[in-house]
């Protein structure tokens, strides 16, 4: 190889001993490959032998492949070797063209000619176990032809969604459950999502506890019948309203698929104005009757024994009373019905008994 040189030994001879050049003795020293022979020299005659001295090879670089790039547990990678112009030598000694490695790291193989040693390695990583990915969604529920977007994340591998696509995000169209692994040489991991259909808002039901309010009064609005959450137009929530005035008070019923609302109106109350009570008679005699009436009254008439309406046939004398109602409290009024006086005979008498 290169600028070496070899000796050449001649042995064996029963003469004297001559080489191809001329030179004599039992060793000759040459510097290049060739054909070199010599000869032995008796007064019987001559013989001869010849050695072959070969160029020697620079050793190549030997190209190192494995099985797997990355070991899992008690996984194990076959390194091959391929390239080498000459005689493979591992780092742990072994030879051949292959070698079963069972855990990470960087592994070397030489390549030996009688001209040297080259050398490659290569490295073996320590696999992954796959990370739970955390699916997150723009909306957990859908309505019509409503998408929600779906991303993936926390994983240390690749992401791949049950309708074979990858990258973190989906667009999804529909209700269903959805799900995505996450995949190393170590295997994968998975998670999944639910998207529900969204409801359509149902148009919620109003009450209230009055339907007139007075002076400092409320009233306690209640809303059912919703199946989403409640927003009354002050922008409180919840399913009741405490108002303190008259006016339309409204209320939405609110889903994913939109909204509903409905309205009820509380009014002012009516201060009862005072009743005027007449007669169709003031007094009474024998089984004589009157009728009473009473006018003016801004709400509806009740009379003391329990009647309603706006007159009321009375049989006897006595004091005779009427209320006005209205949400806002009572007023009243009374009348008197005396009893007549049956007519007394007259007494006659003349200043004279007879006229002339």
């Amino acid at each position: 190889c290169g600028t070496a040189t070899a000796i050449l030994t001649a042995s064996g001879c029963n003469g004297s001993l001559k080489w191809e050049n001329g030179s004599t003795g039992s060793t000759l020293t040459v510097t290049g490959a060739g054909s070199y022979s010599v000869q032995c020299i008796t007064t019987c005659g001559t013989s001869s032998a010849s050695i072959v001295i070969k160029s020697g090879s620079t050793p190549s670089t030997p190209q190192l492949t494995s099985t797997k790039t990355e070991l899992c547990g008690t996984a194990t990678a076959i390194l091959t070797a391929s390239g080498c112009n000459g005689s493979l030598k591992w780092e742990n000694g072994s030879t051949g063209s292959t070698l079963t490695v069972t855990g990470a790291g960087s592994y070397s193989v030489q390549c030996i000619t009688t001209c040297g040693t080259s050398s490659a390695s290569i490295v073996i990583k320590s696999g992954i176990t796959p990370s739970t990915p955390q699916i997150t969604s723009t909306k957990t529920e859908l309505c019509g032809t409503a998408t929600a977007i779906l991303t993936a994340s926390g994983c240390n591998g690749s992401l791949k969604w049950e309708n074979g696509s990858t990258g973190s995000t989906l667009t999804v169209t529909g209700a269903g459950s959805y799900s995505v692994q996450c995949i190393t040489t170590c295997g994968t991991s998975s998670a999944s999502i639910v998207i529900k259909s969204g409801s359509t808002p149902s148009t919620p039901q109003l009450t209230s506890s009055k339907t007139e309010l007075c002076g400092t009064e409320t009233a306690i609005l209640t809303a059912s019948g919703c199946n989403g959450s409640l927003k009354w137009e002050n922008g409180s929530t919840g399913s009741t309203l405490t108002v303190t005035g008259a006016g339309s008070y409204s209320v939405q019923c609110i889903t994913t698929c939109g909204t509903s609302s409905a309205s009820i109106v509380i009014k002012s109350g009516s201060t009862p104005s005072t009743p005027q009570l007449t007669s169709s008679k003031t007094e009474l005699c024998g089984t004589e009757t009157a009728i009473l009436t009473a006018s003016g009254c801004n709400g509806s008439l009740k009379w003391e024994n329990g009647s309603t309406g706006s007159t009321l046939t009375v049989t006897g004398a006595g004091s005779y009373s009427v209320q006005c109602i209205t949400t806002c409290g009572t007023s009243s009024a009374s009348i008197v019905i005396k009893s007549g006086s049956t007519p007394s005979t007259p007494q006659l008498t003349s200043s004279k008994t007879e006229l002339c």
